[in-house]
């Protein structure tokens, strides 16, 4: 639902609000309030008795809430929400806890987007008074930015909004790190200790007041938005595409083979964990799958602390069988990062196996990456995982989320200059969670797939890993039955040899697109994020996106 504060305009959506915006850009991302418990899951929020009263300027939200985890109530909230002309508005809640808890988080959170807002200077007020100056980071920052706050002042284009905060202290941190494209404000700060123990009647009260420090000029009109395209004089190419071989399967049966076989990847990934018994037997199994599709090999292996042994057990095995292997990625057990003294070891391994490109970084998100770095000696590229589903799981998140994955690629060029950056595996979920993700199968996770490789080519990663082969998270059921990421895939890697001119979209969670060009022909692909048509205007020309699909268009001679 649509609703106004003066000239703003806001998405309400269950209880939160969404995309706070002034002609068309984006001022906050969201506001909303969470319980995440002593595993930072993040509880069920189940809201009743909401009553509405909008007008055209105004607008006033109430509801009951509970926040709920094993068909549990733990807190009772009342919530209310308010705008006004001014175009300020003021959420408020106030809980109960219902019983004993064990919580890492009970309270607002502010997104902040990045678009208009990376590298603006910000002023923080302290809860003693104080101030101090910084901006919003242009480059992922590892660390929290800023500290200790009761209330935010940023500048945005040509004006200065401001959101303060009551009911505890607040810090505000890079959610690029986990791939999300925004700005966190949360509370409580994240150097106390954690799990809090909340015990039945305590109390919780927050309130988040969001302003503008200057008088907006009324809207008299909401025209419909097209989405307008534009080059931007930047050209890129597709990355190396591969996937990485099921965890649920290691062989691959026939009806599987056929169809990778028709998607034109580049790579297999296989995981390969030597600390396991049966580890030869079990990679001599993942091979015989990459020669059965006829794929070159990337080997993610994971070893222990004393590594010598069996480094040279796998060169023996590689050199015995003249496996096709192309890149081997070398990760620690039990380390956020490559150990040093594992990438100190390449030299000799690039002289007992050349030819192989050899990897270095993290199975986790960018955020180990960024906050556990290491010189990359002689490794010839650097890697770590994604999926974007770290903090919120809802539909809108995935596609806001799309963006991280360029904002990452380009941050690990800026760390690691003299790297090709990889990123293995990139997911629609986590691979270590038990339930499967129904999206997996549906054509929103292909549109997701058609981002995040438009997103990864402009940051200019060279290889990428999407999903695995077969299973909850691939691109074939186990039985062989192709996905709609396959098709997306078939589409989008016809055109692997073709220059990627990269576009700017005004509006990036409606529409995507990629424009690809060779000697013969220049192609225009879009997809359409949502559940409504959407027009896309490039040049002279306007074009129609069914809800959820891709059209191709032959732009030549046009």
């Amino acid at each position: 639902m649509i609703l106004y504060a003066g000239p703003l305009q806001v998405l309400y959506e269950r209880g939160f609000l969404r995309y706070i915006s002034y002609q068309d850009a984006e001022i906050l991302r969201m506001i909303y309030f969470a319980l995440r418990d002593e595993n930072w899951d993040t509880c069920e929020h189940i809201i009743t008795h909401e009553e509405k009263d909008i007008s055209w300027e105004t607008f006033r939200v109430t509801y009951d809430s509970v926040h709920r985890k094993n068909n549990e109530d733990l807190i009772r909230w009342k919530a209310s929400i308010e705008g006004l002309p001014d175009s300020s508005i003021r959420f408020t809640i106030d809980g109960e806890v219902l019983k004993e808890i064990k919580k890492n988080r009970a309270g607002f959170c502010v997104l902040h987007p990045l678009h208009g807002v990376k590298g603006q200077p910000v002023q923080v007020t302290q809860p003693d008074g104080s101030t101090y100056d910084g901006q919003f980071p242009a480059h992922v920052e590892p660390r929290n930015p800023f500290k200790d706050v009761q209330k935010l002042k940023w500048r945005f284009g040509d004006r200065w909004f401001e959101v303060s905060f009551s009911g505890d202290v607040f810090e505000t941190e890079d959610q690029r790190n986990w791939i999300d494209t925004s700005f966190k404000t949360f509370c409580t700060p994240a150097d106390l200790p954690i799990p809090v123990t909340l015990q039945p009647g305590t109390k919780i009260h927050q309130e988040v007041h969001f302003r503008p420090l200057e008088k907006l000029q009324p809207i008299t009109s909401h025209d419909a938005t097209v989405i307008q395209l534009d080059k931007t004089g930047e050209a890129t190419r597709l990355p190396a595409i591969g996937t990485l071989l099921s965890a649920e399967n290691n062989s691959i049966n026939a009806a599987a083979v056929d169809q990778l076989k028709t998607v034109k990847l580049d790579h297999l990934a296989i995981a390969v964990s030597p600390s396991n018994a049966d580890w030869i037997a079990k990679f001599s199994q993942q091979c015989e799958a990459a020669y059965a599709i006829d794929l070159a090999m990337k080997v993610v292996l994971t070893l222990p602390q004393d590594f010598n042994n069996t480094l040279n057990q796998f060169s023996g095995i590689i050199q015995q069988n003249r496996l096709r292997v192309n890149e081997v990625l070398l990760l620690s057990e039990k380390k956020p990062v490559t150990d040093q003294k594992l990438i100190d070891h390449i030299p000799t391994l690039k002289e007992a196996l050349p030819g192989i490109k050899w990897g270095v970084g993290t199975s986790g998100d960018f955020k180990d990456l960024n906050r556990n770095r290491f010189n990359k000696g002689d490794a010839d590229f650097v890697s770590y995982s994604a999926h974007p589903q770290v903090h919120a799981f809802d539909d809108r998140t995935l596609i806001e989320n799309i963006d991280g994955l360029r904002e990452t690629g380009d941050s690990s060029s800026i760390i690691y200059p003299k790297a090709e950056i990889h990123l293995c595996p990139i997911t629609l979920q986590k691979r270590s969670w038990d339930k499967a993700d129904p999206r997996q199968t549906s054509d929103l996770a292909a549109l997701w797939t058609f981002g995040a490789i438009r997103a990864i080519a402009e940051a200019k990663v060279r290889s990428a890993t999407l999903f695995e082969t077969t299973g909850q998270n691939g691109l074939l059921s186990n039985a062989g039955q192709p996905y709609p990421i396959t098709e997306m895939l078939q589409k989008l890697l016809r055109f692997k040899n073709h220059e990627m001119i990269v576009l700017k979209n005004n509006e990036p969670l409606l529409a995507d697109a990629m424009l690809f060009s060779n000697d013969s022909s220049t192609t225009l692909l879009l997809v359409n994020y949502t559940d409504d048509l959407q027009v896309v205007r490039y040049g002279r020309n306007e074009f129609q996106v069914p809800p959820l699909q891709l059209i191709e268009i032959n732009l030549s001679g046009t």
